[in-house]
């Protein structure tokens, strides 16, 4: 079963307080987990998320994601404990979140890579881009799911597109 590693690298906008931003990146964490459960056929078990360390953004570790998202185990990483845990799976999906945020929307992408670890070192194959759009709704005071895809811009054995 695979285990996935995500990096997220937060590019917002701090217009909301934390416990805003965490809602709005657990909700497009669900889409994410959704669409690629259903896109690539695969079941997740774990997201390992992060980095955690306080030198890539400082507002990070203020996220605060719950420990499951549709059934799929929540865990935060520093760097470190990234590469650590990379050094041990012989194949793994890593996948890097950039998110912008600003008061009327929300808009994530999550560049998804496999990676191989072989007898040298370990291989990074890009597969795909997914990018999730988020509305604000001022009657709902909250984001509301607008529409997703799926960009296939690479050329391996893991893409769609070779």
């Amino acid at each position: 079963m695979f285990r996935f590693l995500i990096f997220i690298s937060l590019l917002p906008n701090f217009v909301f307080g934390q416990k805003e931003h965490s809602k709005i990146y657990t909700q497009a964490i669900t889409e994410y987990i959704k669409a690629v459960s259903a896109k690539d056929k695969v079941t997740l078990d774990t997201l390992f998320v992060g980095p955690m360390d306080k030198d890539v953004d400082e507002n990070i570790r203020e996220i605060e994601l719950p420990k499951e998202i549709l059934k799929t185990k929540i865990s935060k990483l520093t760097q470190e404990e990234g590469d650590r845990k990379a050094k041990y799976h012989k194949t793994f999906v890593f996948v890097n979140i950039v998110g912008i945020i600003s008061k009327e929307r929300a808009e994530f992408m999550f560049i998804t890579f496999i990676v191989e670890k072989g007898p040298v070192k370990a291989a990074w194959f890009p597969k795909h881009n997914s990018h999730f759009d988020f509305n604000y709704d001022t009657k709902k005071k909250e984001f509301v799911f607008e529409k997703q895809r799926f960009e296939y811009t690479y050329s391996n054995k893991y893409t769609e597109k070779k």
